[in-house]
C-alpha cells in the first residue's frame, strides 16, 4: 500500500535543476514519485524535461507559485544559495505564502545551511534564521531541515587543488569538527521527512556520517588517494578570491561572509546531533570513505 502511495505521489520540487536539486529529484523518481518543477526559462525547462521532470513556467509571484503548488500532493523547498541573502528571503516569502493559500501541503523545506539561534547582524546568518521564522510563520506544519557543509565541495570546487596540489583548501580552522554531508546524503533525509508526517513542524539540524576535523580529513583522503593531502585553512577573503571566478564577487563575498561566522560564533553547529536525526527520519548514510570512493573513483583507480 506504501508503494502504491509513493508512486501516485506529485512532488513540487523548487531547485530541481542545480545540483543539490538534482540529487533529489532522482531520489524521490526512483522512489516512485512524480516531480513536477517550477522554472523561469526555457532552459531549465529543456533540462529538466530531458530528466523526465514535469515542468511548470512562472515568475514566482505568489499567483502563479499557487497554481503551481495546487497541482501537487507534497512540496520540498529550497531556496537558491547564488543570490543575495535579501532575494533568499524574497523568494521563500513567495514561495511560503504560495504553499499556504494552496492548502499548506505536507512541505519538507531545507536551508542549505546552518541557522544560528538568534539574530547577529551579519546579512547571510540572519537570512537564514528569517527563513526558519518564515517556515514558522506561514507553513507551520512544515518540517524544516539545517545542513552542515557539503563534501561536494572537495570532489568539486576543490578537486583541482586536491588532485594536483595536495592541499584541500577550507576557510574553516583545522580544528573544528565538521559533519560534512553529501548531496545523495541531504536527498535521503528529504526522502524520509516526507513520509514523516509525525514529525510536522519539525526543525531538525542534519549532516553527514561523521564529524571531522580537517586533519582527519585530509588523513582519511590521503588514503583514499594514495598521496599525501595537505589542510590548509585559508582566510574568508582567500576563499572569496578562490570563488569569484567561479561564482561571481558578489556571491563568494556572501559566501565568505557566512564562512566566516561558521568558523567563530556559529562553529559548533557544524557538529549536529546526526544520530539523533538519522533515528528521527530513520535514514542510514554512507561513510566518507564509501562516498569518496564514488567521488574520486578516476583518481583512485589511476
Amino acid at each position: 500500500m506504501l508503494n502504491k502511495q509513493r508512486s501516485m505521489s506529485k512532488i513540487i520540487l523548487f531547485g530541481a535543476s542545480g545540483q543539490q536539486g538534482s540529487a533529489i529529484a532522482q531520489k524521490l523518481i526512483s522512489a516512485g514519485h512524480t516531480i513536477i518543477a517550477p522554472v523561469r526559462s526555457s532552459k531549465s525547462e529543456e533540462q529538466l524535461n530531458q530528466q523526465g521532470i514535469e515542468t511548470r513556467r512562472t515568475d514566482f509571484s505568489i499567483p502563479s507559485l499557487t497554481s503551481i503548488i495546487q497541482d501537487g500532493d507534497k512540496v520540498v523547498l529550497q531556496v537558491p544559495v547564488v543570490i543575495t541573502p535579501s532575494e533568499m528571503i524574497v523568494f521563500a516569502e513567495n514561495a511560503l505564502k504560495a504553499i499556504a493559500k494552496a492548502g499548506a501541503l505536507p512541505t519538507v523545506f531545507n536551508i542549505s545551511s546552518i541557522v544560528p539561534n538568534e539574530f547577529i547582524g551579519l546579512p547571510g546568518p540572519d537570512a537564514r534564521l528569517t527563513l526558519k521564522n518564515l517556515a514558522q510563520q506561514l507553513v507551520p506544519d512544515a518540517i524544516v531541515l539545517s545542513s552542515t557543509l557539503y563534501l561536494e565541495n572537495f570532489s568539486q570546487a576543490y578537486r583541482q587543488a586536491i588532485e594536483q596540489g595536495g592541499v584541500i583548501p577550507q576557510a574553516i580552522p583545522n580544528d573544528i569538527p565538521v559533519a560534512y554531508l553529501s548531496f545523495d546524503d541531504l536527498a535521503s533525509y528529504i526522502l524520509a521527512a516526507l513520509e514523516k508526517e509525525e514529525l510536522k513542524g519539525r526543525f531538525i539540524p542534519i549532516g553527514g556520517s561523521e564529524a571531522l576535523t580537517g586533519t582527519q580529513l585530509s588523513e582519511k583522503l590521503s588514503t583514499l588517494l594514495g598521496k599525501h593531502i595537505h589542510y590548509q585553512a585559508i582566510s574568508p577573503e582567500e576563499l572569496a578570491g578562490f570563488l569569484s571566478p567561479m561564482i561571481g564577487e558578489t556571491t563568494a563575498l556572501q559566501v565568505a561572509e557566512m564562512y566566516s561566522w561558521e568558523s567563530s560564533s556559529g562553529s559548533h553547529l557544524l557538529s549536529p546531533n546526526v544520530a539523533q536525526a538519522k533515528h528521527l527520519l530513520n535514514v542510514s548514510l554512507p561513510s566518507l570513505e564509501e562516498w569518496a570512493t564514488k567521488a574520486f573513483q578516476i583518481s583512485i583507480n589511476q
